[in-house]
């Protein structure tokens, strides 16, 4: 997306530290948030959960606070239908110890080499959602993993 920003919350200080600052004084104090989306054209901060970052390769989406900065808060309950990250080691900065982000980043690699061999063919709006990730993408990516 090349308006929006993902990174991991350990490199959060790599985003607007004045909209950062602002946004989370809305967010409710118990939130855990892992991933911080900022949306330049929207001048917002969208705060996700994600309580299998570190475990899974592709972890799952889960709750989140949008805050503009105007103020406004919008909440985003866990998606009815599951969502996931991919890629990553794009989120997170060179050294990060939650999880081996040479190999996260090798499966990438993998993965895109696949897409552009046209071995994998998959929707790129399809790819973040769970089932078409388990269905569509693993059965070939495992093949060459």
């Amino acid at each position: 997306m090349p308006l929006e920003r993902y990174v991991h919350r350990s490199a959060e200080d790599s985003l607007p530290q004045d909209l950062l600052a602002a946004a989370r004084k809305h967010l409710p104090i118990d939130f855990q948030y892992v991933v911080v989306k900022h949306h330049e054209q929207r001048n917002s901060l969208s705060f996700t959960a994600s309580s299998d970052w570190d475990e899974l390769p592709e972890p799952s989406v889960g709750e989140s606070y949008c805050i503009y900065s105007d103020g406004t808060v919008k909440y985003r309950p866990l998606p009815k239908r599951p969502q996931i990250y991919h890629h990553r080691w794009l989120f997170v900065r060179h050294g990060y110890q939650g999880f081996d982000v040479l190999a996260a980043k090798q499966r990438s690699l993998i993965f895109l080499q696949l897409r552009k061999q046209g071995i994998l063919v998959v929707n790129s709006s399809r790819i973040g959602y769970l089932d078409v990730w388990q269905s569509e993408v693993m059965p070939i990516l495992d093949l060459y993993l």
